[in-house]
């Protein structure tokens, strides 16, 4: 293959990735609203906010 060819794949595997991880991070903040105290948020659910994010 050559590189004019691998790029537009490339670029297409990224933007389905990226699109693929917002899914995730809302589905994890929207299953997490529900176990937040009210001064304390849940930590393992910021911790997989964030790593979802990074």
């Amino acid at each position: 293959m050559e590189e004019a060819e691998v790029k537009p794949l490339a670029i297409a595997r990224l933007a389905a990735h990226r699109a693929e991880s917002e899914q995730l991070r809302e589905a994890v903040a929207a299953n997490c609203q529900g176990s937040v105290s009210a001064q304390r948020p849940n930590a393992h659910c910021a911790v997989r906010i964030v790593q979802l994010t990074w």
